[in-house]
């Protein structure tokens, strides 16, 4: 069917407003346990992962391609979202450079070293949102255990690791909110 001009109007413009980028950053997703990029936007969470592969193509040509694949997490599907802040130890490198003169027979010469030292520990805040979907029964996979209980898989939890906390504290204010503001929506 064909659309109004206003009515395509409208359409574009509610399009725009789902997929403006409210925030962007790293994070680490469990499960699947990988690193991803998160862009929040009106509308959804979208978490992009990477992931490099190698393909031997001949006994002398080999061909590396990265592959990416978002998965895109709509908000009205998400029931709860808390944040906790945890606290993590980091050992702090650095690189110390030094000449070693080593003695030859005959001759002398002088070698450039560089080692990795740890020169002590620091203590960084990372906040970890733990986000409870709302899955259906039609999107995961049916299956009953012999006494007759759910164990279907589909997945219903999903954690995300940020570093620094303030950067998570920031990303769950901002999905409560647009989560509350769906919910009036919907109403």
């Amino acid at each position: 069917f064909f659309l109004s001009p206003l009515s395509r109007f409208h359409s574009a413009a509610r399009m725009a407003r789902r997929n403006h980028i409210i925030m962007e950053g790293k994070c680490f997703v469990s499960p699947p346990n990988k690193n991803a990029d998160f862009i929040l936007t009106a509308a959804a969470l979208k978490l992009v992962f990477a992931s490099a592969g190698e393909t031997t193509i001949s006994s002398t040509t080999r061909q590396t391609a990265v592959h990416t694949y978002t998965d895109h997490i709509d908000l009205s599907t998400m029931e709860d979202v808390d944040v906790e802040s945890e606290t993590q130890t980091i050992k702090v490198y650095e690189d110390v450079t030094y000449k070693v003169v080593q003695q030859g027979c005959l001759s002398s010469k002088t070698v450039e070293r560089v080692d990795r030292v740890c020169t002590g520990e620091r203590t960084v805040g990372i906040a970890k949102l733990y986000i409870r979907l709302s899955v259906e029964t039609s999107i995961k996979e049916p299956a009953k255990d012999k006494e007759g209980h759910d164990i279907s898989t589909g997945t219903k939890f999903l954690t995300l690791t940020i570093d620094p906390f303030e950067m998570g504290e920031k990303l769950h204010t901002e999905m409560v909110a647009i989560m509350e503001e769906l919910r009036r929506v919907q109403i």
